[in-house]
């Protein structure tokens, strides 16, 4: 059983790197000596993202597809870790090279202009918010009662709402121009956005049947 999360971790963060590296190495024609850390890191976020989307999401598709992802949302956990695993990679090398060489746009000569200052702190809080759900995601060995377990899952999904909202200035600019997506491949930042859209519609949609059977009963 635990191959089987280890396999969907494996094939999200090599995915999410192969399609970084195809878009912007293969297409792109970005030079090889950028895959260090702009390439990698951009993979490296999308997996991040991706997984976190999947640890809220398994648990309200594995209800409505309980014969094909019952099993599979045993592994919520897991997969919540590994994305905030390496959701915390991607902002210690981001901040790292959160210089005006690497990301001229975000800067006005050497300080940061508007974008680059929503950038910057709406990662840094979701990154917080994510790591609250990370250190009670243990609640037997945390001793967290179990009212504070539910609150700092709800931090971690406050978190996710902040990382796509964190995605919006890096990209929007380029979502509708489609001809110019090199490759015609979807920017990253926009599968980013829409696997928070759809993490939180299928949350909400999830809260309202379980609210409406619950009146109905």
């Amino acid at each position: 059983m635990f191959e089987k999360h280890k396999i969907i971790v494996g094939w999200t963060i090599t995915l999410s790197t192969v399609y970084a590296i195809v878009r912007y190495h293969l297409f792109k024609s970005v030079p090889l000596y950028q895959f260090y850390p702009e390439i990698i890191n951009k993979g490296i976020s999308l997996g991040a993202i991706l997984l976190i989307c999947f640890s809220i999401t398994v648990g309200p598709l594995s209800r409505l597809f309980p014969t094909k992802l019952t099993s599979i949302h045993k592994g919520k956990r897991y997969y919540g870790l590994w994305g905030f695993g390496l959701a915390t990679i991607h902002s210690i090398v981001s901040i790292i090279f959160y210089k005006p060489n690497y990301y001229p746009r975000f800067f006005i000569h050497y300080s940061l202009n508007t974008i680059g200052e929503i950038v910057l702190y709406t990662g840094i809080f979701s990154l917080l918010l994510l790591s609250i759900a990370f250190i009670v995601s243990f609640p037997k060995i945390m001793k967290v009662q179990s009212i504070n377990f539910k609150r700092s899952q709800f931090a971690g999904y406050m978190g996710l709402i902040i990382a796509g909202a964190h995605v919006v200035p890096m990209g929007i600019d380029g979502w509708k121009i489609t001809h110019l997506w090199p490759g015609y491949l979807v920017p990253i930042t926009l599968i980013s956005f829409l696997a928070v859209i759809f993490t939180v519609l299928l949350r909400m949609w999830f809260i309202f049947m379980t609210s409406f059977k619950k009146k109905k009963s």
